[in-house]
């Protein structure tokens, strides 16, 4: 059963499962049983699903149901639906801040011979995504992706053959996001520390 007391707890933690791992104290472990901090992303997830206009009659439904027989009460609800709609304010900043990043570097990189060979958003819940720009001649690929599980936006780099994927992919540049602390100054700041830090 999800209480107050573990969404506390979630929201202490800005949903960040290895700092809870890290971080927690015997009395919030205590509370925060096996399964638990599973159940509220999966809700979370799924009220993002909803809320995008994704999901099916059935769908919602079933989710409906979980959240009366698992919540405690109406207020624990409230409190998930509210972690969902700020998760999605989130996703669209975040989703600007690539859009910005990857246009950028397209122009950087032609300048260098590279070329846009892929550009992918993940099916997971999420909604990592990822584009990659590769050089023919000098059979080296440059990606910039969007881990939205971890929070973090990356630059990195691989060389490849003709025959054979990127593999070897090393970070040029990665930076940690603070989801509470996201708006357009935030954004837009880190954006440019990102360009200015690829040169």
């Amino acid at each position: 059963m999800i209480t107050l007391t573990h969404i506390k707890i979630y929201k202490k933690y800005n949903g960040d499962v290895d700092g809870f791992s890290r971080s927690a104290i015997a009395k919030e472990r205590m509370v925060m049983q096996n399964g638990d901090w599973t159940r509220i992303e999966s809700f979370i997830q799924d009220l993002v699903i909803i809320k995008k206009g994704l999901a099916s009659e059935t769908f919602e439904q079933t989710t409906n149901d979980a959240l009366e027989n698992e919540c405690m009460n109406g207020q624990v609800i409230q409190e998930l639906k509210e972690i969902a709609d700020k998760s999605m304010d989130v996703s669209k900043y975040i989703e600007d801040a690539f859009i910005l990043i990857e246009s950028e570097l397209s122009k950087r990189l032609k300048r260098q011979d590279f070329r846009l060979t892929d550009s992918k958003i993940s099916k997971d819940d999420f909604g990592s995504r990822y584009s990659t720009w590769k050089n023919f001649d000098e059979l080296m690929a440059v990606r910039l992706v969007w881990d939205a599980k971890e929070s973090w936006l990356l630059i990195e780099e691989s060389p490849f053959s003709l025959n054979k994927e990127p593999v070897s992919w090393a970070d040029l540049v990665l930076v940690p996001i603070d989801r509470d602390k996201i708006d357009d100054q935030y954004l837009g700041k880190l954006v440019d520390d990102i360009l200015n830090e690829i040169g």
